[in-house]
């Protein structure tokens, strides 16, 4: 069924449970009973299909904001043609930095990172996440490759208005 097919899209694979003795767990969780139950993911050859998914949605994303909001305000800017585009780009990679920034500071603060330095480099390699920090590895992977596309439509857009003769 089709159910199936997109589950691979959306959802995160390779996630793995833990039970944990221990309260001064940093982790989400849930409660069993007296232990702490941890899920955890790590990564593998299928979230390649969720990095495709989220670019895609990245590409609609850019679209949405483009239209709606740079469009619009550009407009009543009276920019130039250059000035228009790199108003646009600038201005949604400021955007996108920014939430970057606030989202990689919330999980540096929640693991306790800024507090202790050495969590960085203890039980080296880390190969179980948590989900949100595979969701924002995977969110800044979508984000660059949707950049790929985007360039060669820039690219074929400027061949086309070259190749119009002028009157």
């Amino acid at each position: 069924s089709t159910s199936s097919i997109g589950s691979q899209f959306v959802f995160f694979h390779y996630n793995e449970t833990q039970q944990v003795e221990d309260d001064t767990a940093a982790t989400p969780s849930r409660r069993i009973q007296d232990t702490i139950v941890h899920t955890l993911y790590r990564h593998g050859p299928k979230d390649a299909i969720n990095v495709i998914f989220y670019s895609v949605l990245w590409i609609i994303i850019h679209a949405v904001i483009h239209e709606y909001t740079w469009e619009r305000t550009a407009r009543k800017l009276r920019l130039s043609k250059m000035k228009h585009y790199k108003y646009y780009d600038s201005g949604f990679l400021l955007m996108f930095y920014f939430l970057s920034l606030l989202w990689g500071g919330n999980f540096i603060i929640g693991e306790g990172y800024l507090t202790n330095w050495s969590l960085l480099w203890e039980d080296f390699p880390h190969d179980l996440m948590q989900f949100a920090l595979k969701m924002y590895m995977l969110n800044q992977m979508a984000f660059w490759l949707h950049c790929y596309p985007e360039l060669y439509f820039m690219k074929a857009k400027k061949v086309c208005y070259c190749t119009i003769p002028s009157k």
